[in-house]
């Protein structure tokens, strides 16, 4: 049975702050040990990547579902 989904919310932002902040603390754990610090660079194209896509799809609610975009602005908890 296929579940009944809406337009994408305007928290799934915080996934790409979330890994924005992960590719920052590697980063910073790249000058204090020995972490291998080609994987930043990995880290930080995945990142702007979701970003990127959420960005995108949000974008895609706004134009095709231009009523729940504004009432989740609205919205005094969103």
């Amino acid at each position: 049975m296929k579940t009944p989904r809406g337009p994408m919310p305007v928290a799934f932002f915080g996934i790409a702050v979330g890994s924005l902040a992960l590719v920052n603390a590697w980063r910073l754990a790249a000058r204090l040990w020995p972490v291998p610090a080609a994987l930043v660079d990995v880290l930080t194209f995945a990142a702007l990547a979701t970003w990127l896509v959420i960005l995108l799809t949000y974008a895609h609610k706004w134009l095709r579902h231009r009523a729940a975009a504004q009432a989740e602005m609205q919205h005094p908890v969103q």
